[in-house]
């Protein structure tokens, strides 16, 4: 039986990846931060681990002894309200943790390390769909400090000869969103009317379970071996339709009604949520085909998953 070490083994994306593995009839050994008052899978094939802070791991071999690959999810990925923000924390958790994990990987003779790292790298907008022969120009220090991860772990696993992959995925949505999702779907739960039926910026998505099935096969394909894939479910919606697909999946109706967009930004930026606001007025896609075409991935309909995505919440 293979063995795979998932990092974040508790998060959104951890879950569906664990769930995954066990599902393939691999053993998880999942590190997680904590394992008090946590929902996770129960098999004799899985144990967790608790680690607290990923930045201050000191004994990373330990971990990857007898693994066969490495996920690693676990990152530092927003600010916290209300408090000074220390952005050299991004890339101690970021970066530096993860070079660490991936020298102990390298030293324990892992033979694949699967970063996931964020589109986010590419920038926050996009004229056209992404692709990854364009240059990334990553805005937030979230993502500054994942493409910091990126160059430095090209760097180690081309000395040592570690196969790398990097996985760069669109925002992800399933039971649970974290972020700006999940206020919009509590929102939508209130019934409050939006401004935003006239916006037609287009979006990719991703949806977690299918994001799992992505990563175990980025783990086992030899086609990913040192590859970077852009990553999303394959069909990109408008704001409309995803506010008005997580209505429906809430069994609810989406109030929306046309407002200047100008006067929008204005409203969020006087209210300071300008960041939140533009992240669901601008226009983000990738285009994800060289991951579908590699790995043999086909694409779903993000409408269709947007619809049921709340249905256990």
């Amino acid at each position: 039986m293979k063995r795979v070490l998932v990092t974040g083994a508790a998060g959104f994306v951890g879950r569906a990846a664990v769930e995954e593995f066990l599902s393939q009839g691999w053993s998880v050994r999942g590190l997680v931060r904590e394992v008090s008052h946590l929902s996770l899978p129960s098999s004799d094939a899985v144990e967790f681990i608790p680690v607290g802070d990923i930045a201050v791991v000191s004994n990373w071999g330990d971990y990857c002894k007898g693994c066969d690959v490495i996920v690693h999810l676990a990152a530092r990925a927003h600010k916290i309200e209300g408090r000074v923000q220390n952005l050299g924390s991004f890339d101690r958790v970021n970066c530096d943790a993860s070079v660490a994990l991936a020298q102990a990987a390298v030293d324990a003779g892992v033979e694949r390390f699967i970063f996931v790292s964020s589109a986010g790298v590419m920038g926050d907008f996009s004229k056209e769909p992404f692709t990854e022969a364009d240059a990334p120009a990553p805005v937030s220090e979230y993502a500054k400090s994942k493409l910091k991860a990126e160059m430095a772990l090209t760097a180690l696993c081309e000395k040592s000869g570690i196969e790398l992959t990097i996985l760069r995925p669109t925002l992800i949505y399933g039971p649970g969103n974290p972020g700006n999702l999940d206020r919009l779907i509590r929102l939508l739960s209130k019934g409050i009317p939006l401004p935003f039926a006239g916006i037609a910026s287009r979006r990719s998505l991703l949806n977690v379970t299918n994001f799992g099935r992505i990563i175990f096969q980025a783990a086992v394909q030899p086609a990913a071996a040192g590859q970077v894939y852009l990553v999303s479910d394959g069909e990109d919606i408008s704001t409309h339709q995803l506010l008005k697909s997580l209505a429906i999946s809430l069994g609810k109706r989406a109030f929306l009604f046309p407002f200047p967009e100008w006067i929008v930004r204005s409203v969020a930026c006087a209210l300071g949520k300008q960041q939140e606001v533009e992240k669901i007025l601008g226009r983000h896609q990738v285009d994800s085909s060289l991951l579908r075409r590699e790995l043999g991935i086909n694409s779903i309909s993000t409408i269709k998953h947007l619809e049921k995505s709340q249905a256990s919440r």
